[in-house]
């Protein structure tokens, strides 16, 4: 999103994460944001309003922002430990149809939380298996635990 310094942005899309890791009520405003980069720290200063009629927010209290960029419809997410890197290569391991191990190849997105965007190489059906990859080899035959998925909201 682009926004020009000093300018108000008046769509509220900030939402700020409290020091107890819960989601404050309302969504903030973009107030402004200032143009240098402090170059010993890597931030920015930043300026956003949030309505706060319960008295939650304190003066001098610890928060964090959030901000969505992109939305992305459908998107496939596994958790990260069901992701394994080796050379470069991202792969995740699916309990077939015949409850045979395959690996497969994985392009990964960007990271929401402790889950992984899945760009290519896995189906919205295939079962992905989460826990016990040192013991799983491909085409072993498991017998596998469905256990619900977890959501970018559970996610730490």
């Amino acid at each position: 999103m682009g926004v020009k310094p000093g300018v108000r942005n008046d769509q509220s899309i900030v939402e700020m994460i409290l020091a107890d890791g819960s989601l404050h009520p309302y969504r903030g405003t973009l107030v402004f944001a200032d143009r240098p980069v402090d170059s010993s720290t890597g931030t920015l200063l930043i300026e956003i309003a949030f309505p706060n009629p319960d008295k939650l927010i304190r003066p001098g209290q610890f928060g964090r922002a959030r901000v969505v960029i992109e939305t992305k419809p459908g998107a496939l997410l596994v958790p990260q430990k069901a992701v394994s890197a080796l050379q470069s290569v991202d792969s995740v391991s699916v309990v077939k149809p015949d409850k045979t191990v395959e690996t497969r190849q994985v392009k990964t997105g960007v990271r929401v939380g402790a889950l992984w965007v899945i760009e290519s190489g896995l189906q919205p059906d295939d079962l992905v298996i989460v826990e016990g990859l040192q013991k799983v080899r491909p085409g072993m035959t498991v017998n596998p635990t469905v256990v619900p998925a977890e959501g970018p909201e559970d996610t730490p």
